[in-house]
């Protein structure tokens, strides 16, 4: 799995052992992608600069900017080292990753091909579960176009649906290829059958399903013990529930828990993106998936639908040191009863502050000492190593 921060950082971790700082990065980071199988990441900053990194050397593998535009969204095309990237041009480009990156000539012109208006900008990307050379593209004016990227053409067009919806946010396939999904600003979910130009059914991802929603950012679709199986995040009531992952399953809502918190401290993070692990390497995989939630305060909760079970989990320090660079150090002795308590309390003990941390003291204790690091860094953050 790789994170990338609002401070240039990106992070990939794995099972044990594999836990790497690709690199520290000017700016924000807006997009990530894997070319599976192949070991490369795209990095995209916002601005629409991309830069693409062999996982194996830990080196980069060059960097291509799209000016004037900006990245909307990545795909990648299975089985090969291309990635797919829709611009806020509304149009398409290919990236390659093979030996350096750099941009191929291929490119599906939203205003010419899809015939689209110049201001819309590319929502979602889904290929087709079954026939790989059909990419389905969506517009966030509401068009959706089936395109085969072989013979170069559209297959089939999806006008906007009727209706105030606003602008189209996601789209996903289900796995069985007869029907697909569009998430919309306003919280609502669309289900489409292909090739019919109109919807066929309005789903809402809420309790709550009159009051204001929050738009839908990323959409998940398949089928689980027979059943239709939909989970979003977004969608929920911005007056009565939180801004997190939904599940439809079995005519249920069930909002899942955006918050980790810790007993003790009292931190909370509320969640910021939603991803999905894959119980095998086959990318439609029709088996329940993991859902991945991911805080502010880079803790993780792991929601298994199959048994719906919640599992927590709490990243090394590591991933937070990288994030502010470090001001001072102390090294000194304290106490074994005061570390207990450091590691009865919790990862972190304070809150950040809006003022640097430049300095410290510490007296040594007259009881049997242990060796122990503090570092104090630039966001007001002291950890005790």
């Amino acid at each position: 799995m790789a994170i990338g921060t609002d401070k240039g950082l990106v992070k990939v971790f794995g099972k044990p052992g594999v836990e790497v700082v690709v690199n520290q990065y000017e700016g924000s980071i807006s997009h990530l992608c894997f070319a599976n199988n192949r070991g490369k990441l795209v990095i995209v900053h916002k601005g629409g600069a991309c830069e693409g990194v062999n996982l194996d050397s830990r080196r980069s593998i060059g960097s291509y900017v799209f000016k004037g535009a900006d990245v909307t969204c990545l795909l990648h095309v299975p089985n090969t080292e291309f990635i797919l990237v829709g611009l806020d041009t509304g149009n398409v480009h290919v990236l390659s990753t093979a030996g350096k990156l750099a941009l191929s000539s291929y490119r599906v012109s939203g205003r010419s091909s899809l015939l689209v208006s110049k201001s819309s900008s590319v929502a979602g990307l889904a290929f087709h579960p079954s026939q790989n050379n059909v990419l389905l593209i969506a517009h966030d004016c509401g068009t959706l176009n089936e395109w085969d990227m072989v013979q170069e053409k559209g297959i089939q067009n999806y006008p906007p649906s009727e209706g105030n919806y606003g602008p189209l946010t996601a789209v996903d396939w289900h796995p069985d290829g007869t029907s697909f999904i569009t998430g919309y600003r306003n919280g609502d979910v669309l289900l489409w059958r292909r090739g019919n130009d109109k919807y066929s059914s309005l789903i809402h991802m809420s309790n709550h399903a009159n009051t204001p929603r929050r738009p839908i950012r990323k959409l998940f679709y398949t089928t689980l013990y027979g059943k239709p199986f939909i989970c979003t995040f977004g969608g929920t009531s911005m007056s009565h529930e939180a801004d997190t992952a939904v599940v439809l399953f079995n005519q249920q809502v069930t909002v899942l828990p955006p918050k980790m918190v810790q007993e003790n401290t009292k931190t909370k993070g509320v969640a910021v993106d939603m991803a999905f692990a894959l119980p095998t390497a086959y990318p439609f995989s029709c088996e329940p998936r993991n859902v991945v939630l991911v805080t502010t305060t880079s803790d993780i909760t792991v929601f298994s639908p199959e048994g719906g079970r919640f599992q927590h989990i709490l990243p090394s320090p590591n991933f937070k040191l990288q994030l502010s660079r470090v001001t001072c150090t102390l090294f000194s002795n304290v106490s074994q009863a005061f570390l207990n308590d450091l590691l009865n309390y919790g990862d972190v003990s304070w809150e950040p502050r809006n003022w640097p941390v430049l300095g410290g003291s510490s007296s040594i204790q007259p009881h049997t000492s242990t060796d122990v690091l503090v570092t104090g860094h630039y966001d007001g953050m002291v950890y005790f190593w």
